[in-house]
């Protein structure tokens, strides 16, 4: 089943077309046995990457072609060149260079090139091996080498490059760096792009296939890599290969050779600005976990919080999830409040949270806002001198304190008032959000620590930043002028259900429309047995005026996959959000099928679900469905 994760926009890489720079390599993902070495480039190859940068003048020039698989790298190319082969001279460079463990920023640890020389033909066979970075000279004992003459003038030739060869490969597979090159017997070189091993700053990427999407889904924001403020390479799936974590502003994008099958990359809006990123094993699940550090500034006031986001559920589908969050910075001028916080290991790992000495604040000056989507900052004068949080699976949750003598500040011993959107009363500047949500809370009789699966920034009023969060299967849109609307999931079965929430614009009226993506669970019956069918939908809620409030108005509806045990189907889509006053559509189209077919195909005599538009089969007659606005829902 596909799966996405809060927040995210998650696109089969059909929908966003693959944008690389002129010097970036792409690298086609190949399925087993699909490159025969033979010496012929045919169409058994994806794509190529000409040769179109001159490090050394000559005549000779190559066209390259370039993918990988689970067990290594395919290298192959077609030179045109003067004369012929001249053993140990000519040849075809691979320049590779692997991501630093951990977070940086693009930051690349080991740089290698691995030189393909082609044999004459019933003289030499050709050999792989290193001829520059740490491991130079050593032959490459597992590639494959074949060659061939080319006409009029030339050869080609085809390779297979196993990661075990290079350090890192095993273990490292998105980030990588690098440039493919032709070095011919008369001096001419020439190149994929600029760059080498003595300077691999200037290399371009070479992109794996979930990496071949993004730039174009960053030039739309107008962003590239440039603007990459934390590049992370760790295991936070637990496949034994690293995961690629990308920050630009507030968006989280994850990718990596087995996360999403190696096809899909997703992205996470943290709604707020991150400004320092680690890794480390906080659950003790052996897997690396995200530990960002957050930041907000409001009203001439800074906040921060530590958050521990984990990648939990079915391997290789995993789903990065918000398991912690403790605010430990408030600071106003000279004036500052902070919190450190304490990772423990052992068969309960556990956080603890203690304060620092206040800097200029006292019991009687604070009266600041208290934060209460997530676990607010200790005061020095507070009853509480340590709090710690213990892993229960799933989260970290409070499991004791140390208690001292103290008192609240005024700010907490005299709550906001939270108003209906139609009321006078007015909370404090600032923090109209978290007083909606702090309402909520006390309304619904949860816990004020009560923690939000999914949050996500939404104005669904003019002028007003709002955000919508998911308790349990209660959807909450704080409206951003102190009120809150909610609308309960009760299409689906448990919390879990629900697998991403995202805020846009689509109906071109200036306020953010929210998806909901989830999980519908029924039964098969037939032939002696009963089997659950998992349907992944998709809902739209727009936010209209009624009366002297707001109403979520339920818009759109799809299936977009169905699996029943192993077997699966798939419809791509993609959604396009409003320009100005010009709404949007939503476009269906024809996926992909794993284990059924139209032969075998179940449900041919199921009724449609009320609301929900059907699912687009791949062996259907048609291949493609826009769904555009109405004025007061999206129709075809």
């Amino acid at each position: 089943m596909r799966s996405t994760i809060a927040l995210a926009l998650l696109l089969p890489l059909s929908v966003l077309p693959r944008l690389a720079r002129a010097a970036d390599v792409i690298l086609d993902h190949l399925p087993p046995g699909a490159i025969k070495l033979d010496g012929k480039i045919t169409k058994e190859w994806p794509g190529t990457t000409p040769s179109s940068e001159t490090v050394k003048a000559g005549k000779a020039s190559a066209s390259f072609v370039a993918g990988y698989d689970d067990a290594g790298l395919w290298i192959g190319a077609e030179v045109t060149k003067d004369g012929p082969i001249v053993k140990d001279t000519d040849c075809i460079g691979l320049i590779i260079g692997f991501p630093k463990n951990g977070v940086g920023k693009g930051a690349i640890d080991n740089v290698h090139e691995v030189g393909i020389y082609p044999g004459v033909p019933g003289s030499s066979s050709g050999t792989v091996k290193f001829r520059g970075g740490p491991l130079s000279g050593k032959t490459v004992d597992a590639a494959k080498i074949i060659e061939a003459p080319r006409k009029p003038s030339g050869y080609t030739v085809e390779a297979f490059i196993p990661w075990s060869a290079f350090p890192d490969g095993k273990k490292v597979r998105a980030g990588l760096r690098g440039a493919l090159r032709v070095y011919d017997s008369s001096g001419a070189i020439k190149a994929t792009g600029p760059g080498s091993v003595e300077s691999p700053s200037a290399l371009g990427y070479l992109l794996i296939e979930p990496e071949q999407s993004l730039p174009q889904a960053l030039a739309s924001k107008k962003q590239t890599f440039k603007d990459v403020t934390f590049d992370v390479s760790a295991d936070f799936g637990g496949d034994a290969t690293n995961e690629r974590a990308l920050f630009l502003g507030r968006t989280l994008y994850v990718l990596g050779p087995g996360y999403k099958d190696g096809k899909l990359w997703a992205a996470l809006d943290l709604g707020a600005d991150v400004v320092n990123v680690e890794t480390r094993d906080a659950t003790g699940d052996g897997k690396q976990d995200l530990v960002l550090t957050t930041r907000v500034k409001l009203s001439g006031v800074t906040r921060e919080a530590v958050a521990v986001w984990s990648f939990l559920g079915a391997k290789g589908n995993e789903v990065p999830t918000r398991v912690f969050a403790h605010e430990t910075l408030v600071e106003s001028g000279s004036n500052a409040l902070r919190d450190t916080l304490a990772f423990g290991a052992g068969k309960k790992p556990t956080i603890t949270a203690s304060y620092e000495k206040a800097k200029g604040y006292t019991v009687d000056t604070y009266k600041e806002p208290i934060a209460s989507d997530i676990d607010p900052i200790l005061w020095p004068w507070g009853t509480v001198k340590e709090r710690t949080f213990a892993w229960n699976g799933s989260s970290f949750t409070k499991d004791k304190e140390v208690a001292q003598k103290g008192q609240l500040p005024t700010a907490a011993m005299e709550p906001p008032t939270v108003k209906a959107p139609n009321s006078e009363a007015l909370p404090p500047p600032g923090d109209l959000v978290a007083a909606a949500f702090k309402q909520y809370k006390k309304d619904k009789g949860l816990a004020p620590d009560a923690i939000s699966r999914f949050d996500a920034s939404a104005s669904v009023l003019p002028g007003k930043k709002g955000r919508v969060s998911l308790f349990g299967k209660d959807l909450v849109v704080a409206t951003g002028d102190g009120g809150y609307v909610l609308i309960t999931m009760s299409r689906f079965a448990v919390d879990k259900d629900v697998i991403e929430i995202t805020a846009r614009d689509l109906t071109g009226d200036g306020r953010d429309d929210i998806i909901v993506r989830g999980i519908l669970r029924a039964k098969l019956t037939g032939g002696g047995k009963e089997q659950e069918v998992l349907r992944e939908v998709m809902f739209i809620y727009s936010p209209k005026p009624q009366g002297s409030g707001l109403a979520l108005n339920p818009v759109f509806g799809v299936e977009t996959s169905r699996a029943m045990g192993k077997d699966l189907v798939e419809a791509n889509f993609r959604i396009i959000t409003a320009k100005g006053s010009a709404p949007g559509k939503i476009e269906l189209m024809k996926g992909s099928a794993k284990g059924f077919g139209k032969g075998n195909w179940p449900f041919t005599s199921e009724q449609p679900t009320p609301g929900i538009e059907p699912l687009l089969l791949p062996w259907g007659s048609e291949s493609s469905v826009t769904y555009t606005w109405q004025g007061d829902k999206f129709a075809r």
